[in-house]
């Protein structure tokens, strides 16, 4: 009976490694092909540009809004793309230039815009 136990869990050990090494296949295969998939043109823009349209965008949505929180929930929707998105975001000075002080502001939101407008010169 013990004999017949220890062949079985050897056998299911096996199965296991045999199972474990197709998923290891399967997973190479599946990164394979993702490398394979275009690249969307929106990715190709060099960061700078994107930077630029975003920073046009937060204008013309600001303008037409008329809302000085829109610079807020703007910068938020953008971030919230993707890693890329949020990086050029957070580190693009120019986007961080206009401050309509509120009472919903507190020192450190005032403190963040200051920090990352870094040397741009910023409207109060």
């Amino acid at each position: 009976m013990l004999t017949a136990l220890e062949r079985q869990a050897h056998d299911l050990l096996v199965q296991f490694y045999s199972v474990r090494s197709a998923a290891r296949a399967q997973r190479s295969k599946v990164e394979e092909l993702v490398q394979q998939l275009p690249i969307a043109p929106i990715d190709r823009l060099p960061d700078e540009l994107l930077s630029r349209i975003f920073e046009l965008s937060l204008l013309a949505t600001a303008e037409k809004l008329g809302l000085c929180h829109v610079h807020r929930l703007w910068k938020r929707e953008l971030a919230g793309v993707s890693r890329r998105w949020k990086g050029i975001v957070l580190h693009s000075p120019s986007l961080w230039t206009y401050i309509k002080v509120t009472p919903t502001w507190g020192k450190g939101l005032l403190q963040a815009y200051v920090r990352r407008s870094a040397e741009c010169l910023v409207d109060v």
